[in-house]
């Protein structure tokens, strides 16, 4: 699935002086998983990469029926920009370190949020980039959300509840 400016401009829209946000949603195409036992990948890339379009910041979302679990990218130089959220609250990359979760620009990523022994993980390009325990409360994932600052794409969409794979999609390859 892809958006970019070509498609903007097909519909008269201007991605200045501030970037539009396009956003894309599977909700109700699977049966919702426990947070607990889902593994999640998506590769994704920023392909607007000018102007107000220039930190290329791309969020990757598993909605739930409680706090969404979010992971923000964006290019190197504007981390400070970034943010999240964890299963249990928001997190701020003004207070925290999120610098691995700056990526080359135009550039396709591989993310994955994973759950294991009580831990929440996010991966960049196959790093843990960030760890943190499990929310308190039992929660399920509805959905999938992208959301994308300018244009972008997305392929390689898997998420498996355990070993079963719950949903698969995205980009022909």
């Amino acid at each position: 699935m892809e958006v970019d400016t070509k498609t903007y401009a097909l519909h008269e829209l201007r991605t200045e002086p501030q970037p539009l946000r396009a956003e894309l949603y599977n909700v109700g195409n699977f049966e919702p998983i426990p947070v607990a036992k889902a593994n999640f990948t998506a590769a994704v890339k920023s392909n607007d990469l000018s102007g107000a379009c220039i930190c290329g910041m791309i969020k990757v979302f598993l909605i739930t029926n409680g706090v969404p679990i979010c992971m923000s990218l964006s290019d190197k130089g504007c981390i400070a920009a970034l943010d999240m959220y964890n299963g249990r609250a928001f997190v701020s990359g003004k207070t925290a370190d999120l610098s691995g979760f700056g990526v080359k620009r135009g550039k396709w990523t591989k993310t994955e949020i994973k759950t294991s022994a009580g831990k929440l993980q996010l991966l960049v390009d196959n790093h843990i980039e960030y760890e943190t325990s499990m929310p308190l409360v039992t929660m399920k994932v509805l959905g999938l959300a992208f959301e994308f600052y300018g244009g972008g794409a997305v392929k390689s969409i898997q998420l498996n509840s355990g070993n079963q794979v719950v949903f698969k999609g995205g980009l022909k390859q």
